[in-house]
C-alpha cells in the first residue's frame, strides 16, 4: 500500500512540473521554423507564450510575425520568412505593390561591427539596375558597397537613420531598413530557405578558412 502511495505521488509531483511553464530550451543543428498557432499555447507570461507540443518558450511576436530561429555555429538570428533575400546579404520587404524597402541581414551587420556613417551616390528618383553600386556604408570591422537589388526607380535613403544610424543594428528588419526602390527585385533573389542555404554555407566557408 505504501508503495502505491509512493507511485502515486511521484506520479502527481511529475504532472504538476509538467503543468508549469519549462525552463528548457530546445536546440537543434538545423534551422527550426517557429510556426506555432496561437491556439497551441497554454500558458503566457509578458510577451512570452509555451507551446504545448515542444515544450518552448517563445516570444509572441516570433509566432506572429512568421520567423525562423536560425543558429550556427556562434551566429544566430532569427530571419522574417516574408522577405527576398540576396547572396551579398540584404533584404527586400515589399510595402506596396511594386515597391520595396532593403536593409542589411544581421549577418552583414555582425560582418560591418558599429556602423559609422553611410551615404548614396544615386539621386532620389533615379534609374538603377541590379548589381549597380549606389552608395556605401562603414562599420567599425568593413567598408562595404551598397548595391541596388532590384531593376528599377531609387526611391531614397531611410530619412530615419540621419538622426539614429544605430537603428541598422538594433533593428535591422524593420526601422533599420536602408532604401527604398520601385521596381522588380534580383531574379536571383531567395526566399527565407534559400538564404539559409546561403547563411549555412558561408559560415562553413569561413569556418573552413580559420581552421586551414
Amino acid at each position: 500500500m505504501s508503495g502505491n502511495t509512493e507511485q502515486t505521488n511521484q506520479h502527481n509531483n511529475t504532472q504538476r512540473s509538467n503543468e508549469h511553464a519549462p525552463n528548457r530550451t530546445i536546440h537543434r543543428s538545423i534551422p527550426q521554423r517557429i510556426d506555432h498557432s496561437l491556439d497551441c499555447f497554454r500558458e503566457s507570461r509578458p510577451a512570452r507564450l509555451v507551446c504545448y507540443h515542444c515544450a518552448t518558450w517563445i516570444h509572441e511576436g516570433d509566432a506572429r510575425l512568421g520567423l525562423i530561429a536560425y543558429k550556427r555555429s556562434r551566429f544566430s538570428t532569427k530571419l522574417p520568412d516574408d522577405r527576398r533575400y540576396t547572396a551579398a546579404h540584404f533584404w527586400l520587404a515589399e510595402y506596396e505593390p511594386g515597391n520595396w524597402r532593403v536593409g542589411l541581414t544581421k549577418f552583414a551587420v555582425r560582418m560591418l561591427g558599429e556602423i559609422v556613417e553611410h551615404d548614396w551616390e544615386v539621386e532620389q528618383g533615379a534609374a538603377i539596375e541590379v548589381g549597380q553600386i549606389i552608395g556605401w556604408v562603414e562599420g567599425f570591422k568593413a567598408v562595404s558597397d551598397l548595391f541596388a537589388v532590384a531593376n528599377g526607380k531609387f526611391l531614397g535613403g531611410n530619412p530615419d537613420l540621419a538622426d539614429d544610424l544605430d537603428m541598422i543594428q538594433r533593428d535591422p528588419y524593420g526601422k533599420g531598413w536602408l532604401y527604398a526602390i520601385e521596381g522588380t527585385p534580383d531574379s536571383e533573389s531567395v526566399d527565407v530557405e534559400g538564404y539559409i542555404s546561403m547563411l549555412d554555407a558561408t559560415i562553413d566557408r569561413m569556418q573552413g578558412k580559420r581552421h586551414d
